[in-house]
């Protein structure tokens, strides 16, 4: 009967094994380089009405619009 428990903490301990592994390697596909920024010389444009944006606004002035400042 004992060597049943020790199968079992054999099965416990590849699994643990197998886990970490796993976990190791989805980890390193993930990694995304960081993006980077988007630089124009052309002004942005409101989506909604076409107006002009500042740089950094997250409401257009004109009409109201939320922009979508992660862009």
């Amino acid at each position: 009967m004992e060597y049943l428990i020790i199968l079992y903490y054999a099965f416990l301990a590849s699994l643990l094994w197998f886990l970490v592994a796993s976990a190791n390697r989805v980890n390193e596909i993930d990694i995304k380089a960081p993006r980077p920024a988007n630089v124009t010389i052309t002004p942005d444009k409101c989506p909604s009405c076409g107006s002009e944006l500042d740089a950094g606004v997250i409401k257009c002035g004109h009409c109201a619009a939320l922009i979508n400042f992660l862009r």
